[in-house]
């Protein structure tokens, strides 16, 4: 409620405190959401002072920063929250017809390569419980677990999906589908209303039955069509990203 003070000033005292709130309350969105642009804005603030208000002018002044972090990108006419989750693994992978030690896996250098094209959050899904290093040793691995449908426990989730409108979801072709810790992720939470547009890395084998997977797991999700990149060319893909998007 507005001091006692703009009593004495009527209905214009009122609208003079309730200008100076919105203002306040508009700058605080600002600053919390990182909105910023490269500029100094001036608008006036109202306050009261020994029975009486006083005006005077309030500088603001705005960051710049590289992208926004949230809701930054306009979609069909609207600006959206989006994220960006995927598994990825690193060390010895197939790559071209060879065994390549990585130290960064395909899929989060794909993931990469997305986040700075949207300026999404980026959230990697790792399972408490890695695959091995060895390249031969973990496809045996991610087959067992498949053939078992394992949910391996992740080491931690995002606090909630609730403020994105889409999610992209990067994995590796694991044996004609997504690696088992990306199930985990996804029966973890409730996508209906959302927004999925899978992307995955490979070497030769697409999607296989990913897709299909999806729209199991989240049958309350809208499945966009998604994207397959070759593993080998994953840090060349940025034009087939931007045509994606």
């Amino acid at each position: 409620m507005p001091p006692d003070s703009f009593k004495w000033w009527g209905s214009f005292g009122l609208r003079v405190f309730y200008a100076s709130a919105v203002c306040d309350y508009a700058v605080y969105v600002l600053d919390k959401y990182k909105l910023y642009v490269n500029t100094t804005i001036t608008y006036w603030r109202f306050r009261v002072k020994k029975g009486a208000f006083i005006i005077k002018p309030q500088h603001w002044k705005y960051k710049k920063v590289p992208a926004r972090r949230r809701r930054d990108r306009k979609v069909r006419g609207r600006f959206v929250a989006e994220l960006i989750a995927f598994f990825s693994r690193r060390d010895e992978n197939y790559v071209n017809g060879l065994i390549k030690v990585l130290n960064r896996g395909n899929t989060e250098t794909v993931a990469s390569i997305l986040q700075k094209l949207t300026g999404a959050e980026l959230f990697q899904i790792e399972p408490v419980q890695p695959y091995a290093k060895d390249y031969n040793e973990c496809i045996a691995q991610a087959q067992e677990d498949q053939r078992r449908s394992a949910r391996p426990e992740l080491k931690a989730y995002p606090d909630s999906i609730s403020g994105y409108d889409t999610i992209y979801l990067g994995y590796p072709n694991y044996w004609g589908t997504m690696p088992m810790a990306v199930f985990t992720f996804l029966e973890h939470f409730d996508f209906s209303g959302k927004t999925i547009r899978p992307f995955c890395t490979h070497e030769g084998s697409g999607f296989g039955n990913s897709l299909e997977d999806i729209r199991k797991a989240c049958p309350g999700a809208k499945v966009e069509q998604g994207i397959a990149i070759r593993g080998g060319s994953a840090e060349q893909c940025g034009k087939e990203l931007e045509k994606w998007i």
